[in-house]
């Protein structure tokens, strides 16, 4: 099955599936052995290795881009494939509290779906996108309940490992990392790449243990359950709701439901300290910084990461964050 390559939270993979694609979100960053392309000066690292991956990748039927963010907005000018490769730039809206947004959201899925037919994909018959929306449902759902038994570090990797190829490790979770602890702290902002997963393990040996991964990479930016009502009455419809109208994001206009999501978290898992993650040249998450420290209740360690090891540059700062907090 050829695949369509994205990077976007709020492109639903159930409708690249209904078009009898496989869809691919990439976390960007590993495996890549030619040289970057040459791009000029003022990108973020994260726009570059998503470029690059996406550019290398094998099989591929076309790339996915979204208005969520400057950096990848202007991504399709700077895509450099050996080989041509169609591109798509979805239009997300950043306001929401109106029906205007959502249907234009709507219209987009639909736009999208025709370029996937352009590209030999099929329309999905009602059924079609039913049956797809429920199985990732119940997939989500495991991948969800899995959290409690493994690692930080594992289950943020079986987040990405589910974008990427949606499979779960079911069977296999074993909860062998309950008497493992530290002191409970969460992470927030804005996508890691591959290299970044060094962090958790530098937050652990740190004496934290991280019970929040709320990176775009993480849990927050996965969509809450389907209704199975709606979908059997409009399935697209409530996979745009799910979608478009339940993920939080510093980008949204206004952003209030991240903070409401993110006030939610700390009391439920009783964070003591929160690590905002930022990459440099990211406008958006960078604007977010003094308001969420002056809205918090808890200390917040602010780290802007810059495509090179973060073990490197912040060692010293999370661990004198994590004695801070104890």
């Amino acid at each position: 099955m050829k695949r369509i390559i994205y990077a976007c939270p709020y492109i639903p993979a159930e409708w690249i599936a209904a078009h009898n694609f496989m869809p691919v979100r990439i976390m960007p960053g590993r495996g890549e052995t030619d040289p970057f392309p040459d791009i000029s000066a003022g990108v973020c690292h994260y726009m570059q290795h998503f470029l690059h991956n996406a550019a290398v990748m094998e099989k591929t039927s076309a790339v996915l881009f979204s208005t969520v963010c400057d950096q990848m907005r202007r991504a399709p000018e700077c895509f450099q494939p050996k080989e041509p490769i169609p591109v798509f730039l979805m239009n997300v809206p950043a306001t929401w509290t109106s029906i205007e947004p959502h249907k234009l959201y709507l219209s987009e899925l639909v736009r999208l779906g025709r370029f996937m037919q352009t590209q030999g994909g099929k329309p999905p018959t009602q059924k079609t996108l039913t049956d797809i929306m429920m199985d990732f449902d119940r997939r989500r759902s495991t991948l969800l309940s899995s959290r409690s038994l493994l690692s930080p570090r594992a289950f943020s990797e079986a987040v990405t490992l589910f974008h990427r190829s949606g499979k779960i490790p079911e069977g296999q979770f074993k909860p062998d990392y309950s008497s493992i602890r530290g002191t409970p702290v969460g992470l927030i902002g804005g996508p890691l790449t591959y290299s970044d997963f060094s962090l958790f393990d530098l937050i652990e040996k740190a004496g934290g243990y991280i019970v929040l991964d709320g990176t775009e990479t993480g849990e927050r930016t996965i969509p809450r359950p389907f209704h199975p009502q709606n979908i059997r009455n409009n399935p697209l419809m409530e996979l745009a709701d799910a979608y478009f109208g339940s993920i939080p994001d510093a980008f949204r206009r206004p952003n209030s439901e991240l903070y409401r999501w993110l006030k939610e978290k700390i009391r439920k898992r009783n964070i003591q300290g929160l690590i905002f993650i930022r990459n440099i040249w990211c406008d958006i998450w960078h604007g977010e910084v003094q308001r969420m420290r002056e809205w918090l209740k808890i200390p917040l360690l602010d780290l802007d990461l810059n495509g090179t090891d973060p073990m490197v540059r912040n060692s010293t700062r999370i661990t004198a964050f994590l004695e801070l907090l104890k």
